[in-house]
């Protein structure tokens, strides 16, 4: 339970029973429970959602929905997903791409990917049909949060200097990876059946090539590329979802 709570109070705004402290072990062996938190999410998103539309057009609720997760993420993963962007479409070396990511300024791609990623997550999330709508909001934070833990378990922490993904290099083996593998699974299957399979395939698949590529770009991962990695398979999530209608 205390690793959950760690996690809630690191991917989430959501108030814990009290500020919790953690070490580097605890921070990077609660991504067993990533996925977890994802359901909280997706529990939110739903429930919002099937408010919203009460008084409000559906489309009025999916954008209500797509904003929801950005507050309560606190936008963390979006930052990521601009730094990455600013750093990799550079140009530039290795070490500039890891000093471009470190800085405070979001740059015109980063500012540009941010919106595309926010407009398609709409888009898509508007396209689905009722039925498949309320299984993919519970289960898109959940498949985009287990599949982040590949990402820490393959790849080394890109920099010298310690940082933020640290722990999570250090301390992520086969047991979170199996942990959040299955918890994930029960969810996929029970809310979506065999075509959950799918997601979670094409998913995984994607993710294993943002993996490679940032392994090609900068030798390993960050706080950053993780942000993005979860982004990227929140809306490969959608994707899959709206292919399969």
């Amino acid at each position: 339970m205390r690793r959950f709570l760690i996690a809630i109070q690191f991917l989430t705004v959501i108030p814990v029973p009290r500020r919790l402290r953690m070490t580097d072990e605890d921070l990077g062996q609660s991504m067993a429970y990533f996925p977890s938190v994802g359901l909280l999410l997706g529990v939110i998103l739903y429930g919002l959602s099937r408010a919203i539309v009460l008084v409000f057009p559906e489309r009025i609720a999916d954008l209500g929905c797509v904003l929801a997760l950005v507050l309560l993420t606190g936008g963390l993963h979006l930052d990521g997903l601009a730094d990455t962007a600013d750093a990799f479409f550079s140009r530039e070396d290795r070490r500039r791409m890891l000093e471009i990511m470190r800085e405070s300024q979001i740059g015109p791609m980063g500012a540009a990917v941010i919106v595309f990623a926010l407009l398609l997550k709409f888009e898509l999330l508007s396209g689905l049909s009722p039925q498949v709508k309320g299984p993919t909001l519970i289960l898109m934070p959940v498949i985009g949060r287990w599949a982040v833990v590949f990402q820490a378990a393959m790849l080394p922490y890109a920099r010298a200097s310690q940082g933020l993904g640290t722990a999570f290099n250090r301390y992520v083996g086969i047991r979170e990876v199996l942990l959040s593998t299955l918890f994930t699974l029960l969810f996929v299957l029970g809310l979506r059946q065999l075509r959950g399979l799918w997601s979670m395939a094409l998913v995984l698949l994607l993710s294993l090539l943002f993996i490679q590529y940032t392994r090609r770009k900068i030798g390993g991962t960050t706080g950053d590329t993780m942000g993005a990695g979860i982004e990227i398979a929140e809306i490969a999530t959608l994707a899959v979802a709206y292919i399969n209608l």
